[in-house]
């Protein structure tokens, strides 16, 4: 499982003219006793969004997320929050394979 460390770092997304920063604490991949610390320490963090853009689920979807952020969040994050913590952890993982599958369907113009 991953913990937060006490540093933190900020990273940058360029995606045409906009810029986004988004204040992300680095992890350790430490496990710790009883399990359900780690998940709530890993997603259940404020993060706070300069530049916010819409991001569309479905109403199934929001509801399950809504549920979850409400009873094991109590309230302290939104579901922005929690789904921009979900993301950010995905796209860490993932990093290699997505590069990997973009530059591979990447066409160069000329």
């Amino acid at each position: 499982m991953m913990h937060r460390s006490p540093a933190a770092k900020t990273e940058t997304a360029h995606e045409g003219r906009q810029t986004e920063t988004v204040r992300v604490e680095k992890t350790t991949n430490r496990k710790r006793k009883g399990g359900t610390g780690d998940y709530r320490e890993t997603y259940f963090q404020k993060v706070e969004l300069a530049d916010r853009q819409p991001l569309y689920v479905s109403r199934t979807t929001h509801e399950k997320l809504m549920r979850i952020v409400t009873v094991i969040g109590g309230r302290k994050v939104t579901v922005s929050s929690y789904v921009e913590n979900i993301l950010l952890r995905h796209f860490e993982q993932y990093q290699d394979e997505i590069n990997t599958l973009y530059e591979s369907n990447f066409q160069k113009p000329v």
